[in-house]
This record gives C-alpha cells, structure tokens and sequence, in this order.
C-alpha cells in the first residue's frame, strides 16, 4: 500500500468477493486499489469513494463527513458517484475502460473496473481518415463495423499503462469460457516451452456449461514420452487454473497454412464433434 494516503484500507481487506492488493492511485475524490476478484480469478480495479475535503475514514473502517455541516455534501457527492457509476456500466468504447459493477459498503461507494495491467484482452478497433467507413457491397460489412463507425480488426490486445498495444490472438481464434476469454496463443505458448514439446496448438470445443473449453493439440518431440498428466503438472504453476485444457490429444502434426501458421480452421474441422472427458 502507499504510505502516503493513511485513509487507504489495509491489503488483504476483503470487499465481498474482492481481496484489495494494493493502492493504485489516489486523489481529492477518492482512492483507486488494485483488487483480486476470488470469483473469477483475476486482477481489477476497485475506486473508493472518499472525498478529502469532507470525508474521513473512521477507526472502523467506514467512511463519514468530517462534520454534520459536510453530511449533505457527502451524501450528494457519493450519489453522483454512483450516478456516474450506473451509466458507464451500460457504456462500452474502445478509450474507457469498462465499469464491470458498482457497490456500496462501509458508509460510501465503490466502482469495479477491468484493470488495464497489459493483461486484460479485448478486440482491437481502430477508425481513423485512411479507414474505410465500410466494404462496398460486401455482406459481411455489418460484422466488421460497429454501430458508431469502429472498424473490427478481429485482433485480440492487450494494453499497458504505457498505452502499448500487444497482440495476443485473433478474435475466431480466442476461447470464449464463462464469460472470460482464454488466449489460445499464449497458452500454445506456455505448452511449447516443455522440452519435450515440439508444437501445440489450442483450440475451443463447446462445453455444456462453460460454453468453451481449451482443447491442447500436441506433437511431441521424436524420440520423447509425454503423458497428458506431465502436461497439466507443467502448466499449473504457470498459468490460472481455469486456463488449464480440459483434454489433451496427441497428435502426429499440426496443419499448417500456405505461409507456414498453424491452421486452427482445419483442426475445429477435424475436432467438430469432439467430446470433452466428464468429471
């Protein structure tokens, strides 16, 4: 935590499903924390309403007026908090970053944001005077644009705080699972890094319940043995549970395209009706 903001909550405080890591920022209105969401096993960002000029943080951890002549104040400030809050909620753009929920707890409000740490993905969308408004006579026109005009790059991005755009995936590509997007490139990546691994691609087979899971298609190096379980055991300290395929194939070579990329079209085709194991 920052040392020089005394009214920040302590680490480890727990908001409902969210545990506060640490503070992120801070400022006349209030205190930004970088917060672990338990549900969904990620990082956010969570800002406290907390109005210096009339607001204080108790001994119990509750936020009140400095003063009975600041309560009318607070309590206005604290509903256009939430009144902000409410709106940016039902809001998406490509320059704001998306409000997931709002709260109220220890006498103020709070606002869940996606926290942009270089991690967080979404499709790329770009407009601009050398972008074209729309493809002439072209069906899928519709799909590639959005409705105010944002051309649809099908790139999947992350951007850091420095405003460094990466590419991670393709947006046919990406594993939609539970309301998350798993990058089947990177995990593609984290499997090539075994030593006995020679390629790997990542597909999404649909799931009962999660609507997508990974699915690992692997070719091991001639002369190795690699077992489905030394995989996962592989995996599970480098990425998040939930990221972990579900199953394993293993299988001779992966199809590749014209220009040498894997192609993930050939494999949804050849992995149509797979079944993922239950239990």
């Amino acid at each position: 935590m920052s040392s020089d903001n005394v009214q920040a909550l302590t680490p480890g405080t727990r908001l409902g499903d969210y545990r506060l890591d640490a503070v992120i920022g801070h400022g006349g209105f209030g205190i930004t924390y970088r917060s672990f969401d338990t549900q969904l096993a990620k990082f956010v960002a969570i800002k406290e309403y907390l109005p210096v000029e009339f607001a204080v943080r108790g001994g119990d951890g509750n936020v009140v007026p400095r003063g009975a002549r600041f309560a009318e104040d607070f309590a206005w400030g604290r509903e256009r908090f939430l009144d902000e809050a409410r709106a940016l909620a039902r809001f998406r753009h490509l320059h704001i970053v998306p409000v997931l929920r709002y709260f109220e707890a220890n006498g103020t409000a709070y606002t869940v944001m996606e926290f942009e740490d270089g991690k967080s993905v979404g499709e790329l969308q770009v407009r601009g005077p050398w972008v074209a408004a729309t493809y002439y006579d072209d069906p899928r026109a519709s799909d590639s644009f959005t409705e105010d005009g944002w051309l649809r790059t099908g790139d999947m991005a992350t951007v850091n705080e420095h405003g460094y755009i990466r590419l991670v995936d393709r947006t046919k590509d990406v594993i939609k699972s539970g309301g998350e997007w798993i990058s089947s490139v990177d995990l593609e990546n984290e499997i090539m890094a075994h030593p006995k691994v020679a390629e790997a691609a990542v597909i999404a087979v649909a799931h009962p319940k999660w609507q997508e899971r990974p699915l690992a298609c692997v070719v091991v190096k001639p002369g190795e043995e690699l077992s489905k379980d030394e995989i996962i055991a592989f995996l599970e300290p480098r990425v998040v549970k939930w990221w972990l395929p579900d199953d394993i194939v293993f299988v001779d070579e992966v199809p590749k395209t014209s220009v040498g990329k894997f192609s993930k079209k050939d494999l949804r085709d050849q992995f149509a009706d797979y079944e993922l194991p239950t239990g």
